[in-house]
Order: structure tokens, then C-alpha cells, then sequence
């Protein structure tokens, strides 16, 4: 039985125009250093996650394909789905790779980006 939505990874492109926004307010003459764009997802990006659902019946010896009627176990059966994935809430978490962009300036001239991909640099610090 499968319950992943694919197998394939989902990319979404981060909009160019406002990174270019943001780093073009540190190009000004007597600007040295860094400028550090963080890329995150907030709570209200999860309504427009989707849920695709696969489910693979496994037939025994002699058994047909049929309907199933809801039944007083289902509610047991609910609740037992309910607790096993009460103890996966932890790990239900959707990542980006890429969270932060990097540049840095000379004079107010950016020189260089770098993209920091957080879970290389989580355990660095």
C-alpha cells in the first residue's frame, strides 16, 4: 500500500525579480559586505499542498474485488490511524532545500551569490 503523493520531486521556482529587489538595496557606494535573503514557507503555504492518495488492495486467495460498508470497527480502526500518526506529527514536515541567498558586495557592487541549503550548514553551527 502506497501513500506518497510521487516519487518525483515537486520544483517550484522562487520568483528572481524580488531576490534582484532585495540585493539591489545594498548596492550603494560604501556598502562592504553581506546580504542575506532567508526563503522560508509559512503555515499558509500549506493550503495549496496536495494530498494525492494511492491505495493497492491486496486480494486473498479466492476473494473478489467488492464494496465495504462502514462498520462499528471502523471507529476503532480510526482511532488506532489517529495514534500512529499522532507519533509521526514530528517528522510531517515539508522542506526546501534552498532557504537562503547570499551576496556579497564591494563598494555597493555585488561580486558573487552564494545559495545556502540549510540542512548542509544544520549541523555546522
Amino acid at each position: 500500500m502506497s501513500s506518497s503523493p510521487s516519487t518525483r520531486a515537486v520544483v517550484i521556482p522562487i520568483p528572481a525579480e524580488r531576490i534582484i529587489r532585495e540585493l539591489s538595496r545594498s548596492a550603494h557606494a560604501g556598502f562592504f559586505g553581506q546580504c542575506e535573503i532567508s526563503i522560508s514557507l509559512s503555515e499558509e503555504a500549506l493550503k495549496g499542498v496536495i494530498f494525492s492518495t494511492k491505495r493497492e488492495r491486496k486480494l486473498r486467495a479466492g476473494e473478489g474485488a467488492e464494496e465495504t460498508n462502514a462498520t462499528e470497527l471502523d471507529t476503532e480502526r480510526e482511532r488506532e490511524v489517529q495514534t500512529v500518526v499522532g507519533d509521526l506529527r514530528k517528522k510531517l514536515l515539508l522542506r526546501l532545500d534552498c532557504i537562503k541567498i547570499v551576496g556579497h558586495f564591494t563598494d555597493g557592487h555585488v561580486k558573487f551569490c552564494d545559495v545556502v541549503d540549510v540542512s548542509e550548514t544544520a549541523g555546522t553551527g
